[in-house]
């Protein structure tokens, strides 16, 4: 029975269907990173047809019966709850994760920073985006968790050298009428994987919109503020959290991107990366 496969740090599920209608509607969350130190527990979940809807049983939680939107949204219970439980306490900050040329380094920007814009044009340049949501901060630096990257149909219009291998991609519709493609790191053929290890270098993005990209030293001081901005707390254990996001930046390269020409900002951030990132700011 075909599945759609969806992955995080600890489990793998796999939601199976006879239907191709059923899951070509639920390849969105198909998300199939490899994670080469983790042993992920396999659960198999059956999408039933009932009648004209739908049921799932979720392990652990209720039964859902009704149209694939509350089939989608028992799933997506079922990965929160796992998820929950492999934070373990740990702080999580809203970034993405890329390897530049051997160079770990953590993206960190606001909703509208032009984080994935970003990732898509490494990934269009050859390297490795690990994701662009969540970062675990972990006693060995920090692992992101296994989502693909959502990206709006207007984002197509800044890499239109993409366009024609992002639009045949799965997608949903907002409520507002947006198309919003479901695009694994791995959509250009390259490899997707997902490894917990240190940081070598911070990025702090601002939108610089149809200006250049300027890449400047960032104070760790400041950095840290950002990081606080941009994480969340467990709600035990706080100050140990906190101290773990302090140890993610001492002696770590920190910079400020003011993202515009993308072209520039590669090249600005391979340049340090052939510098290993090695000065760390003031």
């Amino acid at each position: 029975m075909p599945s759609v496969i969806v992955r995080t740090l600890s489990h793998e599920l796999l939601l199976r269907t006879d239907s191709p209608e059923v899951r070509a509607k639920l390849m969105f969350m198909n998300t199939e990173p490899r994670i080469p130190d983790r042993r992920l527990k396999t659960v198999n979940l059956e999408i039933e047809p009932v009648g004209a809807f739908f049921r799932i049983c979720p392990p652990g939680l209720p039964a859902a019966e009704g149209s694939l939107e509350t089939v989608a949204q028992a799933a997506y219970r079922l990965i929160a709850a796992w998820w929950s439980t492999e934070i373990n306490s740990a702080p999580v900050m809203h970034a993405a994760m890329a390897v530049i040329d051997g160079c770990r380094v953590v993206f960190v920007g606001d909703k509208h920073a032009g984080k994935t814009t970003l990732m898509l044009k490494l990934i269009q340049e050859g390297c490795a985006v690990q994701g662009d949501e969540n970062l675990i901060v972990t006693g060995g630096g920090a692992i992101a968790t296994p989502r693909c990257l959502h990206v709006k149909e207007s984002s197509l219009d800044v890499l239109p050298a993409l366009s024609e291998q992002i639009r045949p991609l799965p997608f949903v519709t907002d409520w507002i009428g947006n198309v919003v493609y479901s695009c694994p790191p791995n959509f250009t053929g390259a490899e997707w994987t997902i490894v917990e290890g240190p940081v070598d270098a911070l990025v702090f993005l601002e939108p610089n919109f149809g200006g250049s990209s300027v890449l400047s030293p960032l104070g760790q001081e400041r950095a840290f503020e950002h990081v606080l901005e941009n994480a969340f707390l467990p709600p035990i254990g706080r100050a140990r959290a906190v101290a773990r996001l302090r140890r993610l930046i001492l002696g770590r390269s920190c910079w400020r991107l003011q993202t515009g020409n993308l072209d520039q900002a590669i090249e600005r951030l391979r340049r340090l990366a052939s510098e290993g990132y090695g000065r760390t700011s003031a």
